[in-house]
């Protein structure tokens, strides 16, 4: 054992004697010695008496450093073996730092073990998915075969992944995440995912949530037919009140558009349950080329937007459907 693994072990003996409250200086010097350790193992070991203190971020940067060094052959397989606690996991999301939910997401990719225990946590519903700042997390446990039983918080995960879409402070890689975790719950409990959609407001559309209505009309996810109805409905509403005015279009409203327009074609192919449009749906989806004619006379000739011909070229309508 190091000199530093040594300190780090003394010190945290005496950690419940130190005040919550630490200064600034304490508090680095703390941190300085749980990196020194360079050995994982023998500081998550101790990383409960540290919590109170507030000291968490030097065991996510010892964790990743010692994962990317070039023994990591050597020392991946020990790591992986670690397990935290129960108890220790349901403070670190009962915390809600980011500092505490960047430690848990490198502890669930890390280690294979505690990676598992958190899925049971969830799945058992000792822990509840409220924060968006667990989608990574999420994210993590379904490529772990059996790590998290998806159907068992699919509608708590639905409400709280769509929910991020629409939360503009939140990270691309937590709207990233989020999307994957919508598309996943779609082909095993689409309702899920229709009821979150069907909250969608006018306000609320955005870029994370046209790249998702994007990714699921290219899936061609069937059973949520109705979802990406209201998805494109909403789009074009808002892409004609943006783009009402002379004014030339930002960089992100074209790049909302492009998705919007994705949308379209493949979900017109997509096929319903009884393989046949309603009436209603047939007059929606013909009121979209409508829509498209307002939208791409300002817009064919400005920075290689598609035009009204590119776009309804690939358009599929059944025979029956009206194809204006």
């Amino acid at each position: 054992m190091s000199q530093a693994a040594q300190t780090f072990c003394f010190l945290s003996k005496s950690a419940r004697l130190l005040s919550i409250s630490l200064p600034d200086q304490v508090a680095s010097t703390i941190s300085a010695i749980i990196i020194a350790t360079q050995d994982p193992a023998v500081a998550l070991e101790q990383l409960h008496r540290f919590l109170p203190l507030g000291v968490i971020s030097p065991f996510t940067v010892l964790l990743r450093d010692r994962l990317h060094e070039r023994d990591h052959a050597n020392h991946g397989s020990k790591i992986q073996e670690i397990l935290i606690p129960s108890d220790t996991l349901q403070n670190l999301v009962g915390i809600g730092s980011d500092e505490a939910f960047d430690l848990l997401e490198a502890l669930v990719s890390a280690l294979h073990r505690t990676a598992k225990s958190l899925g049971n946590l969830l799945n058992q519903g000792a822990i509840q998915l409220q924060d968006s700042r667990l989608l990574p997390c999420i994210g993590l446990l379904l490529d772990l075969n059996g790590a998290l039983s998806l159907e068992e918080i699919a509608p708590k995960a639905a409400s709280v992944a769509f929910g991020a879409l629409l939360d503009a402070s939140l990270t691309i890689r937590i709207q990233c995440h989020a999307r994957r975790i919508l598309r996943q719950i779609s082909l095993i409990n689409s309702a899920t995912v229709v009821q979150a959609i069907s909250t969608l407001a006018l306000n609320g559309y955005g870029l994370p949530v046209a790249k998702f209505g994007e990714s699921v009309a290219q899936a061609e996810i069937s059973k949520i037919s109705p979802a990406l109805l209201h998805l494109i409905n909403t789009g074009l509403r808002w892409a004609v009140r943006a783009l009402s005015s002379d004014a030339t279009p930002s960089d992100d409203q074209l790049k909302l558009i492009r998705h919007l327009c994705e949308q379209i074609p493949r979900s017109i192919r997509l096929p319903l349950t009884n393989q046949q449009l309603l009436p209603s749906e047939r007059r929606l989806r013909s009121k979209w080329i409508l829509s498209l004619q307002r939208l791409s006379s300002p817009l064919s000739s400005k920075r290689g937007f598609p035009s009204l011909k590119q776009l309804k070229s690939p358009l599929c309508f059944p025979r029956d459907a009206p194809s204006e």
